[in-house]
């Protein structure tokens, strides 16, 4: 679920944003993003969406938590004012500073052998990010596997593990 947040400007433009729901992560809920988005809406009403930065004060002093919402008018603000002046959003908040970025993969076979033959296939197919899903079985068994990526892949790519909330700090 998400929800999606129109903000519209006294101009014509509107800009749009949104609010992840992850009561587990987060502790926000459809209801309370859209509690939160009333009280930030309030709070904004009647001011220069163009004063990006006093609004951004404004949007987080005007409640306590609430990220996803808060991260959504955000977006929204600032879509509305790109639009206004008719720029993409990347260029007012500063240009594109790069052409290609990476796209993190995920692995998880619970199986060494697996997994290994796995991110060599995903690097032939250009992927340098890979995230081994763990939690799943043996703890020395998947470090080992996070171990043998490593020295499978090299330096230069990220490996990481994603317990997904399957361990516990013992």
């Amino acid at each position: 679920e998400t929800v999606l947040v129109r903000l519209e400007t006294t101009g014509r433009f509107a800009g749009y944003g949104e609010a992840p729901v992850a009561p587990f992560l987060t502790g926000e809920t459809v209801p309370s993003i859209l509690a939160a988005v009333a009280i930030l809406s309030d709070a904004i009403v009647g001011r220069d969406a163009r004063d990006l930065c006093a609004l951004s004060t404004v949007i987080h002093r005007a409640i306590v938590g609430n990220a996803a919402a808060k991260a959504a008018v955000d977006v929204a603000l600032h879509d509305a004012v790109a639009r206004d002046y008719g720029l993409p959003l990347y260029r007012l908040l500063g240009g594109r500073t790069q052409n290609e970025f990476g796209c993190l993969t995920l692995v998880g076979n619970s199986d060494r052998a697996s997994d290994l033959s796995d991110v060599l296939a995903l690097r032939a197919d250009g992927f340098k990010a890979f995230k081994l899903k763990v939690a799943n079985g043996d703890l020395a068994e998947e470090a080992a596997t996070l171990i043998e990526m490593r020295n499978t892949l090299g330096p230069d790519a990220l490996v990481c593990a994603d317990a997904n909330g399957g361990w516990t700090a013992a």
